[in-house]
C-alpha cells in the first residue's frame, strides 16, 4: 500500500438536494453537496422559506446565534456522554456548520458510513483549503482538512507549518489552530508534540510545533510502536476474532495484557509523577507502563491496525479517593459510539474486568468521568456522544 493510502476515509455525502433538517424534525434544508444552506421547506407541504438565523450564521462566516438542538430521532444512535454538555456550553462553537452538517448526514440515513476518525470533514471555508501535507507512513487522525494537514506535518516533523493559506487572519486562525492542535494532539498516537507550548510565528504565517523528541528519537518511537501494534493484531486471538465486539475484546485483552497502570502517577499517589512515554502509546506498547492516555492511545493505534474506528477522549476520573487527568476511548461499534477504558479495566495480575468495556456513556459506572473539550474540534464535541 502506497504511503498515506487506506488511512483517510471521509464519509460519503449525499448529493444536493433536499434532506431533513439536523435540528428541526417538521423542515426539509438544501444540501448543496458539501454544505447546508439557509434555504428551508416544509417537510409536508413543500413550502419553502429562509432561516433567519442560519442567514445570519452564514454573514458571520458559520456561526448561528444559538446551539442546535440533536433530533430526538439521533438519541437511540448516540446517547449522551457525562460532562460532554458542560463543555459544549462552556466552548463556543467556532466551527458550528460543520457539525451541523455531521448531525445532517446522520439524520439522511447514512450513519454506516460515519468513520470520522481517521477521516476529514471538509465544510468549513477556513480549513477547506488545507493542502494534503507530506505523505508519512504512518496513519493519522483528524476531523477536518487543517486537522489531518497538521498530523501528517507533525509525524514529519517539520520544523515550520506554513498555515497562510488560511482564509482568516489574526485571533482567528490562532484560535482555530491552536483548536486542531489540540485535536491533533489528543488523537494521534504517532504525534510527539506539546500543543500548549507550540505557537504561531510572527504574523500567523506558520505553526512552530514544539516537539517532544528529536525526529530520530521519534521515528524510533513509532518504528517500535508499530511492531508492537502489528505483533498484536496478527496474533491468533485478533485475526482469529469475528465481528466488530469480539475483535475490540482481544484488542482490550491484549493491550491490558501488555501494559501495567502506573496508578500512582496518574492520582500523584506519593508524589510520583509519569514520564513522556507513559502518556503514549509506546508506553503502554512497548515499555509496558502507562496512564490512562498512554492506553487510549494505544487502543486507538490497535483499534486502527484492526480496522475499527476509536477515538481518544481526555478529561477527569475519580478513583474514590483522588481526582485526576485521564483519558479514555470511545469505539463506533453496531453504529453507536460506546466506552472502552482500558486503564480501569487493567487488574494487574488478575487480567481485565469489563466494567468499562463497551458501555454507554450513560451507564453509572461512567459518573466518575467528566470529559473536557481538547480532545476534538470545539464544534464537534457535542457530536460525539456514547
Amino acid at each position: 500500500m502506497p504511503a498515506g493510502e487506506g488511512q483517510v476515509r471521509p464519509p460519503r455525502l449525499p448529493e444536493a438536494g433536499w434532506l431533513p433538517d439536523p435540528a428541526l424534525t417538521d423542515v426539509e434544508r438544501y444540501w448543496d453537496g458539501h454544505s447546508w444552506s439557509s434555504h428551508t421547506r416544509d417537510r409536508d407541504t413543500k413550502l419553502e422559506f429562509v432561516d433567519p438565523l442560519w442567514t445570519a450564521a452564514e454573514k458571520l462566516g458559520g456561526r448561528r446565534a444559538e446551539a442546535v438542538p440533536i433530533d430526538p430521532r439521533l438519541e437511540a444512535i448516540v446517547p449522551e456522554l457525562p460532562g460532554v454538555s458542560a463543555a459544549h456550553e462552556a466552548h463556543p462553537h467556532r466551527h458550528w456548520a460543520m457539525g451541523v452538517a455531521l448531525v445532517g448526514v446522520l439524520a439522511a440515513g447514512t450513519v454506516a458510513s460515519v468513520s470520522l476518525f481517521p477521516g476529514t470533514l471538509p465544510w468549513t471555508s477556513s480549513t477547506s483549503g488545507a493542502p494534503a501535507g507530506p505523505d508519512v507512513v504512518y496513519p493519522v487522525f483528524g476531523t477536518d482538512s487543517l486537522s489531518m494537514y497538521l498530523a501528517r506535518s507533525l509525524v514529519a516533523q517539520e520544523p515550520e507549518i506554513d498555515v497562510s493559506w488560511m482564509t482568516v487572519l489574526g485571533d482567528e486562525r490562532e484560535a482555530l489552530v491552536e483548536d486542531a492542535l489540540l485535536e491533533v494532539a489528543a488523537q494521534n498516537p504517532y504525534v510527539y508534540i506539546d500543543p500548549d507550548a507550540s505557537v504561531l510565528a510572527e504574523l500567523g504565517e506558520a505553526v512552530i510545533p514544539q516537539y517532544t523528541y528529536t525526529d530520530t528519537q521519534a521515528e524510533l518511537r513509532r518504528e517500535r510502536t508499530v511492531t508492537a501494534v502489528n505483533a498484536i493484531v496478527t496474533s491468533d486471538a485478533v485475526a482469529g476474532a469475528v465481528g466488530e465486539v469480539a475483535i475490540a475484546e482481544a484488542l482490550y485483552d491484549a493491550l491490558i495484557d501488555t501494559a501495567d497502570y502506573d496508578a500512582d502517577a496518574a492520582f500523584s499517589v506519593g508524589g510520583a509523577t509519569a514520564s513522556d512515554s507513559e502518556f503514549e502509546a509506546y508506553g503502554a506498547l512497548v515499555e509496558g507502563l502507562a496512564v490512562g492516555e498512554g492506553y487510549a492511545h494505544a487502543f486507538q493505534a490497535l483499534a486502527e491496525a484492526a480496522g475499527l474506528t476509536s477515538i481518544v477522549v481526555t478529561g477527569t476520573a475519580y478513583d474514590g479517593d483522588t481526582v485526576g487527568q485521564h483519558a479514555w476511548n470511545m469505539v463506533f461499534v453496531s453504529g453507536a459510539w460506546l466506552v472502552a477504558d482500558a486503564a480501569f479495566d487493567d487488574l494487574g495480575e488478575l487480567g481485565a474486568a469489563y466494567d468499562y468495556f463497551l458501555i454507554a456513556g450513560s451507564n453509572s459506572a461512567m459518573s466518575s468521568r467528566a470529559a473536557d473539550s481538547e480532545w476534538v474540534l470545539d464544534d464537534l464535541v457535542w457530536s460525539f456522544r456514547a
